[in-house]
C-alpha cells in the first residue's frame, strides 16, 4: 500500500478545497444541502451508503410532521427542535424524494462521490472521507455526528403490532454506518434521579414539558439502535439499548403501562436470542402476569406473552413447564382468535417443537405441516414465520428417519435464511447446524464437518463462545467425530463443551443431561463401561429437578444402567414402554447433543 507524505495529503486536501468552495460559491438550495450531506456521511462508513437512506427520511419526516389532529400539532409545536439536515428540517410536506438525488448531483459532479455501478449507493473515496470529516471545525463535529445518526435513524420505522416482516436488506445494509454514528456520537438516556421520577412520563409531561420530549426521543433513538441490531443479529449491542429503553419506561411511566410491557417483551425477545434464559423468563412471566391481571387470559396479547413463555421453557429444558403452559395457550388461541389466526399458529408451532422434545414425534410433524399450510398461504413461502415452520418440519421428519425429506426441506431454509438474514445471522448459523444434523444422518460426514467448522467460527465471532447456537455447534461436530472414528477427538471435545454446559446453564439443565448420555455412550464404544455408567449415573441424578423422571430420556438413562449392571432392581417395571433403541433415544431437533 502506497503512503502519502504530508505534502501530497495537502495537495490532495487543496483540491478536494477547491471543489469545496465552488460549492459553496453556487449559493443554491441544492448546493448547500449537497455540502450538509457531505458533513452527514462523513460520518457513515465510506462505502455503501445508500441513497434512500435520505429518502426515506424525508418520506418519514413528511409522515411525521403531518399533524391530523389539534392534539398532535400543539404538541409538535412544545417540541424541541431536531437535530437534523436542512432539507430534512425545513417544510418538507412538497419536497419530492426524488430532490436527494439532485442534492447528490452536486457532489458527484465535483468528483466527492462516486455511484457504485448498477446500484442506488455511493462511496467516497478514503480521502475524501477522512478530509470532509477534517474540515468540520472540531467544535462542531459532535453536533454533525449527532446529526448524522438522526438522519440515518430518521429514515427506520419502529415495528408496530401490524407489521409482519422489514426490509431487511436495508436493514442489513445500514448497520456499518450506524456503528460509525454510535463510535462518533454513543447514544444514551440520561434517566433523571430526582424526586421528579416520582412522577413519570405525565407529571413531567406538565411541570417541565421540555425534558419530556428529551427523554421521549433519547428513548426512540435507543430503541431503533436495538432494533437494528436485532435485526443484523448482534443480540448483545440490542439488549445493551432496548434495556436502556426499558429502564427509563419503569422509572416513567411504571411497570404496568403497555408501552413498558411491549419493550420489556421485546427485550425478552433478544434475551432469548442470546440464551440469557433465566431473565428472559422473569420478565416473560411478568408480562403474562400483568396481561393476565389487566386483560384477562384470552385476550390477543396475553395469549401472545404466553406463548413465548412456552418456547422459553422448551429452549431452558423445562418440558413439563412448556408443555403445560403451550398446550393451554394453543387451545384458548384457537377458541378466543381463530384457528388460522398469525398467533394461533405461533403457539402451535411452539407446541409442535416441545412434542417433539417429548419424543411425541408423530404428532408434532402433524402441527407443523397444519402450520405450514397455512402459513404459506397466508405469508408466503419465503417468509421469516414460514421457514422457523420448515426448519421445525424439517427436524421432526429426521426424528422420524425421513432423512431426503428433511434435507430438501433445510437446504431451502438455510438458503432462503442466508440470503434475507446474511450468512452470520445467528438463526442462519442455526440453520446450518440443523443441516448438517441431516448430512450427519445421510451419511455425509466431511460436509457436515465442514459446515460446522466454518458455522462455529462465524458464531464465535458474533455470538461469543459461551452462546447457546455456539455450544450446539460444538456438540453437532462431537457427534460427527464419533461418527467419523475419531474418539478421543470427540471425547475431548465433548467434555469441554459439557463444562461449558454446566457453568452457563447449569447441571439440571437438558442439554447437560443429554450431554452426559451421549458421553456415557461415546464411552461405550470405548469400551470403558465404569466410565460409561459414571456418566449415565450422573444424567440420571440431574433428571429430578427439571426434567423429572417422566421424560423418556430418564426411563431411556434408568434402562441403559440396569442394562450395564448398574442397578440391582428396577425402577421400572420389565415391558414398560420406553424406546431403548440407541439411535431413536433423542429428539434430533431440541438438543446440543445428538446421538453418536
Amino acid at each position: 500500500m502506497e503512503v502519502i507524505s504530508s505534502s501530497q495529503q495537502d495537495d490532495i486536501y487543496s483540491a478536494f478545497d477547491l471543489s469545496f468552495d465552488y460549492l459553496k460559491r453556487k449559493q443554491t438550495v441544492e448546493s448547500q444541502d449537497a455540502i450538509e450531506i457531505l458533513n452527514v456521511v462523513s460520518f457513515y462508513h465510506f462505502r455503501n451508503i445508500r441513497v434512500d437512506i435520505f429518502e426515506r427520511a424525508l418520506e418519514n419526516r413528511q409522515t411525521s410532521t403531518t399533524a391530523s389532529t389539534f392534539r398532535e400539532a400543539l404538541t409538535r409545536r412544545l417540541q424541541p427542535p431536531v437535530l437534523l439536515p436542512r432539507f430534512l428540517r425545513r417544510d418538507v410536506a412538497d419536497t419530492e424524494p426524488l430532490y436527494v438525488k439532485s442534492a447528490l448531483r452536486e457532489l458527484y459532479i465535483c468528483s466527492l462521490i462516486n455511484y457504485e455501478e448498477g446500484t442506488n449507493k455511493f462511496y467516497l473515496h478514503p480521502l475524501v472521507h477522512t478530509w470532509a470529516r477534517d474540515r468540520i471545525n472540531p467544535s462542531q463535529r459532535k453536533v454533525w455526528a449527532y446529526i448524522a445518526l438522526n438522519t440515518l435513524l430518521e429514515a427506520v420505522t419502529l415495528p408496530s403490532g401490524k407489521d409482519h416482516e422489514t426490509d431487511s436488506q436495508f436493514l442489513r445494509d445500514i448497520i456499518p454506518h450506524l456503528d460509525e454514528c454510535i463510535a462518533a456520537s454513543p447514544v444514551e438516556i440520561k434517566i433523571f434521579n430526582s424526586r421528579l421520577g416520582s412522577f413519570g412520563f405525565i407529571g413531567l409531561n406538565l411541570i417541565l414539558p421540555t425534558m419530556f420530549y428529551i427523554l421521549r426521543a433519547q428513548a426512540r433513538t435507543a430503541a431503533k439502535c436495538g432494533y437494528l441490531y436485532a435485526q443484523s443479529g448482534r443480540f448483545s449491542q440490542s439488549a445493551h439499548y432496548l434495556s436502556m429503553v426499558k429502564d427509563l419506561m419503569v422509572q416513567t411511566l411504571g411497570y404496568d403501562n403497555e408501552i413498558t410491557q411491549r419493550a420489556t417483551l421485546f427485550l425478552a425477545d433478544i434475551l432469548w436470542g442470546l440464551g440469557q434464559l433465566k431473565d428472559c423468563i422473569t420478565l416473560q412471566s411478568q408480562i403474562v402476569e400483568v396481561r393476565t391481571r389487566r386483560l384477562g387470559t384470552f385476550h390477543r396479547e396475553t395469549l401472545q406473552a404466553m406463548a413465548k413463555l412456552g418456547h422459553s421453557f422448551w429452549l431452558n429444558g423445562q418440558y413439563v413447564e412448556s408443555l403445560h403452559v403451550l398446550e393451554d395457550t394453543a387451545r384458548m388461541s384457537s377458541e378466543a382468535l381463530g384457528p388460522k389466526d398469525l398467533d394461533t399458529l405461533i403457539a402451535l408451532d411452539h407446541l409442535g417443537v416441545t412434542l417433539g422434545s417429548w419424543q411425541r414425534y408423530q404428532e408434532s410433524k402433524a402441527l407443523h405441516e397444519k402450520v405450514l399450510e397455512i402459513r404459506k398461504d397466508i405469508l408466503g413461502e419465503d417468509d421469516l414465520e414460514t421457514l422457523t415452520t420448515m426448519s421445525n418440519l424439517a427436524m421432526a421428519m429426521l426424528d422420524l428417519e425421513q432423512r431426503e425429506q428433511a434435507q430438501r426441506m433445510m437446504h431451502l431454509v438455510y438458503e432462503t435464511r442466508k440470503e434475507k438474514l446474511g450468512k452470520e445471522h445467528p438463526y442462519t448459523l442455526w440453520a446450518l447446524c440443523y443441516l448438517s444434523k441431516v448430512h450427519v444422518e445421510l451419511g455425509r460426514l466431511g460436509e457436515a464437518e465442514d459446515m460446522l467448522v466454518g458455522g462455529i467460527a462465524a458464531g464465535k465471532r458474533s455470538l461469543g463462545d459461551e452462546h447457546l447456537g455456539v455450544l450446539m455447534g460444538c456438540g453437532e461436530l462431537a457427534r460427527v467425530y464419533a461418527r467419523q472414528g475419531r474418539l478421543d477427538e470427540a471425547e475431548e471435545l465433548s467434555q469441554s463443551t459439557l463444562r461449558r454446559v454446566k457453568e452457563s446453564r447449569g447441571s439440571e439443565h437438558y442439554d447437560y443431561i443429554f450431554g452426559m448420555w451421549k458421553l456415557g455412550q461415546l464411552y461405550e464404544l470405548q469400551s470403558q463401561v465404569a466410565r460409561a455408567l459414571d456418566a449415565y449415573r450422573i444424567a440420571l441424578e440431574n433428571t429430578e429437578a427439571r426434567l423429572t423422571t417422566e421424560h423418556p430420556l430418564s426411563k431411556q438413562i434408568e434402562l441403559r444402567i440396569i442394562a450395564l449392571g448398574g442397578f440391582s432392581l428396577p425402577t421400572y417395571e420389565k415391558g414398560a414402554d420406553v424406546e431403548t433403541d440407541v439411535d431413536k433415544q433423542r429428539s434430533v431437533h431440541d438438543s446440543l447433543w445428538p446421538s453418536t
